[in-house]
């Protein structure tokens, strides 16, 4: 059902759509902050149907075989949660993180995603997971 959805960083325009999507999962995302991001490039939105269905932001920390994507954000729209469109993008970020030549990556989950992330079968210590190649 998802695997023909488009991924690719986000643009100005998508500010106001990324930063609904993160407020979702209780974030104090404002606009100005997503634009900020998104002009550094480190935001990363999904498309399904030309409509943003998700988004993620990110930070680089590290330095060759030893860097790591931190991801600061994650969200999928509320109707389309529960039908795997999380899985599919947890599989993208991985892909997405080799290309940015970091060796995996790390997120701090809220209360109520970690089941999804443990059924995802990342590695966890309480509330952390992360992936590494």
């Amino acid at each position: 059902m998802f695997r023909k959805f488009r991924m690719k960083f986000a643009r100005k325009e998508d500010a106001a759509r990324v930063a609904e999507l993160f407020r979702e999962i209780n974030s104090k995302a404002s606009k100005s902050d997503i634009e900020e991001l998104i002009q550094k490039r480190k935001v990363v939105v999904f498309f399904k149907k030309k409509k943003i269905a998700g988004a993620f932001s990110f930070a680089l920390f590290g330095a060759g075989f030893l860097s790591f994507l931190y991801i600061r954000k994650l969200a999928v729209d509320k109707k389309l949660r529960g039908k795997g469109l999380g899985s599919v993008v947890l599989q993208r970020i991985k892909k997405f993180s080799l290309r940015q030549k970091a060796g995996g990556f790390f997120l701090w989950s809220i209360t109520q995603a970690v089941g999804f992330y443990r059924k995802n079968r990342l590695s966890n210590l309480g509330r952390i997971f992360w992936w590494w190649k």
